[in-house]
């Protein structure tokens, strides 16, 4: 690699491994749990668009693409976002701009079980925040 100090990656990475150390010092100074959805999940990762993308697009897979990012969102207000977990071989239906946020009236979602995990959490998440 070199002698160093600095270093330049060409491709696009996230040295995620970088982030452990980091990780372990907050939860060992605050023994706060660090992430914990639930049973009633209250947060999720929605896909916002990196560029405009034109109708009839076709993205292969969210996570990693040059087309769409995720971002961490309240899930109330937020309900028809789509996760970017959702987002492989999706078809888009409308334009959308840099920094948009996609919701399920935006693509078209192939059906799968992880879908059809989303819908069936969703719903019950929907029946738990209504008793409250």
């Amino acid at each position: 690699m070199g002698d160093g100090p600095f270093y330049l990656h060409y491709k696009p990475i996230h040295l995620c491994y970088f982030e452990i150390p980091k990780t372990i010092k907050q939860f060992y100074l605050t023994r706060n749990v660090l992430l914990d959805n639930g049973k009633n999940p209250t947060t999720g990762v929605a896909t916002i668009a990196k560029k405009e993308i034109a109708p009839g697009t076709i993205i292969d897979k969210g996570i990693g693409s040059f087309f769409v990012r995720g971002e961490v969102v309240e899930l109330e207000g937020n309900e028809t976002m789509v996760p970017i977990g959702l987002m492989e071989q999706v078809h888009i239906k409308r334009k959308l701009e840099p920094g948009q946020m996609v919701t399920f009236d935006d693509v078209e979602v192939p059906e799968s079980m992880a879908l059809k995990a989303w819908n069936e959490t969703m719903a019950a998440r929907a029946i738990i925040t209504a008793r409250f």
